[in-house]
């Protein structure tokens, strides 16, 4: 009834109530399958083999990349106020220009991401080489 006088319709009402149900249900679901996750990884006996402590190198993205997404957004906002002055083709422009800067600083990323994987899969290797010792010293 105040919901009526508050101007909503029952319609509302009625989709906000389903909508907070299965939120609900959804919530005690998760909770359910996150207990039984924990109970099997108690159960295992399998247990996971203690690797050797490797060096860990914090990956940071160049300046490059930075440079492409600041000029993809600006692309965008420009785009935007073109599309309010009602100047469509030059927003299409601006919104090709944008993604195409966003696309060319996520492929850039990949690409200096894998060169830090493999120079850090160097340096692990360099480190693994370094504390075994050799099979020739051990004969002797």
């Amino acid at each position: 009834m105040i919901y009526l006088l508050a101007g909503i319709d029952g319609e509302e009402v009625y989709a906000l109530f389903c909508i907070c149900f299965i939120t609900f249900i959804g919530y005690f679901i998760y909770l359910g399958w996150k207990k039984d996750n924990k109970e099997r990884s108690e159960k295992s006996s399998f247990k996971m083999p203690k690797l050797p402590k490797m060096p860990k190198i914090e990956f940071t993205d160049s300046h490059w990349v930075t440079i492409y997404k600041v000029c993809g957004w600006i692309a965008l906002i420009i785009a935007v106020i073109l599309l309010f002055d009602n100047r469509n083709m030059s927003a299409v422009y601006f919104v090709c220009m944008g993604l195409s800067s966003f696309l060319a600083a996520h492929i850039l990323r990949l690409l200096e991401k894998g060169v830090h994987h493999l120079e850090n899969l160097d340096k692990r290797g360099e480190i693994e080489m370094e504390d075994k010792p050799d099979k020739e010293d051990n004969k002797e």
